[in-house]
């Protein structure tokens, strides 16, 4: 009993008592809050709020227990846990009317309010259609950011079983809205070189890269960086395809080689050129007052010099830069004056030439002498893979508006795909006397009037080198 009422006689007692009822009953019977009273978990009493939201009157709710209209979820045992545990709580709970709709209310309990009852004051939870609307924006932001990231984003369940894809992930593998529900990364881990097991059962994030050929049977390579367990068992990988970036990697190496390799051959270059210079004059005087039983020495030295005078060459076009002087010519003129230096080669390899191209001029614009070293060093190469003998094909014809495509096919042995990737590189060769220059100058060329060399090869069956030229150079490139 609150001290203040200490000194107060039994009739003020019984007054004041009977005023506080007087304000219960009030509160209790007006309030808008549905309000009731359980024991032992019958409902004893209800204030007229909770009869109208369950639809019954007082003397039917006492047939009812409290249980029979509260869902029991882990929030009810969570909620009535700690009312027997504190002797109150607050919680949010599902409620079920008789005509079977339902509710979320918060939920206020007192243990033992009055004579061993408890007390239940339910009131009103937070919209559902607020809820849901700001789970709507949620969702749709997240969609947002989902379709519209430029990396490509895969959802996938530990089944390995794709839930979806955004569009760029869709572009970058090559498949279609078809495939999205299937089996991709259970396949693609096989590439990772990770272990399937080791994949599902690491947590965090896993990354590394793999490489996937497409229905066009070009191969990319792709970044992939995954997180386990983002939301609902879900993994997300994100992927970036570095095809491109790896291709650009290898190009600035083999521009740092040429760079390396140029400053290489102008040393080189000076140093052999001299005594090669001094040699060759001796060996020419030399020549005329020599026995003829030692003609043929002389031959074979005279051949060698000249040689090494042609690497040496090669290797000063490699460290020079080269003033370019263009001009339009007849690029079927070109290929026939190159056959002409060539047929006495063609004819002791017993080889013959099949030319298939227009006798009427194809102009394009270029650098005639570097076209006809091109074309030297690929027929050269086409003659010395072929030891006994065949045909070497030369096709030239206008491909497009803007392209002029060249190409010289032999019957020699043919290369599988490592050694065609190699193609090109400072001293990649595969003769057994080759030096790889004659090729690495080739590409400098073709690159130099904006061009650029195909090839294809099949092992046994042959090689063909396509030399595709833009028939006007750019001003900027001239």
């Amino acid at each position: 009993m609150n001290t203040s009422y200490k000194n107060c006689s039994s009739n003020e007692f019984t007054k004041v008592l009977a005023e506080k009822e007087r304000l219960f009953s009030i509160f209790y019977e007006k309030s808008s809050d549905p309000i009731l009273f359980w024991q032992e978990g019958m409902i004893i009493s209800a204030n007229p709020a909770m009869c109208i939201m369950l639809g019954l009157s007082l003397a039917d709710l006492h047939k009812y227990k409290l249980d029979d209209f509260i869902c029991k979820d882990p929030a009810y045992y969570a909620t009535f846990h700690a009312l027997y545990l504190n002797g109150s709580a607050e919680g949010e709970v599902t409620f079920t009317t008789p005509s079977g709709e339902s509710m979320p209310l918060k939920i206020k309990l007192n243990q033992n309010i009055l004579d061993d009852c408890h007390l239940a004051i339910f009131y009103p939870a937070e919209d559902r259609a607020f809820r849901d609307k700001e789970l709507a924006e949620s969702e749709n932001k997240f969609r947002n950011l989902f379709e519209g990231s430029l990396e490509g984003l895969v959802l996938w369940n530990d089944q390995y079983e794709v839930v979806d894809m955004n569009p760029a992930a869709k572009e970058m593998l090559g498949v279609d809205q078809d495939t999205v529900i299937g089996s991709f990364i259970k396949d693609s881990c096989k590439d990772c070189k990770l272990e399937r097991q080791e994949l599902k059962d690491r947590i965090g994030r896993v990354s590394g890269t793999f490489k996937l050929k497409q229905k066009n049977d070009i191969e990319k390579t792709f970044e992939f960086s995954t997180l386990h367990q983002v939301f609902s068992q879900l993994n997300v990988t994100a992927l970036k395809d570095i095809s491109e970036r790896l291709i650009l990697e290898e190009q600035l190496r083999k521009s740092e080689t040429l760079h390396v390799l140029g400053e290489l051959a102008a040393g080189v270059a000076h140093e052999v050129r001299n005594p090669l210079t001094a040699l060759k004059g001796f060996i020419q005087l030399l020549e005329g007052s020599v026995q003829e039983d030692f003609s043929m020495y002389f031959n074979v030295i005279t051949t060698e010099l000249e040689r090494i005078e042609s690497i040496i060459n090669e290797f000063l076009f490699l460290s020079k830069p080269q003033a370019l002087c263009f001009s339009e010519e007849d690029i079927c003129s070109i290929m026939n004056q190159t056959l002409d230096l060539l047929s006495a080669q063609a004819v002791l390899h017993n080889i013959q030439f099949i030319k298939q191209f227009s006798e009427n001029p194809i102009n394009i614009t270029c650098v005639p002498n570097q076209l006809k070293k091109v074309f030297i060093n690929m027929l050269k190469n086409a003659i010395e893979v072929m030891p006994d003998g065949g045909f070497i094909c030369i096709h030239i014809q206008r491909i497009e508006d803007e392209l002029i495509k060249v190409s010289i096919i032999d019957q020699g042995a043919g290369m599988d795909n490592d050694k065609m990737k190699k193609l090109g590189e400072p001293f990649y060769t595969t003769k057994e006397r080759g030096t790889g220059l004659g090729l690495m100058v080739t590409y400098k060329i073709i690159e130099e009037h904006s061009g650029r060399i195909e090839v294809e090869s099949e092992v046994g069956k042959g090689t063909a080198f396509h030399v595709l030229l833009p028939i006007v150079q750019k001003s900027n490139d001239i």
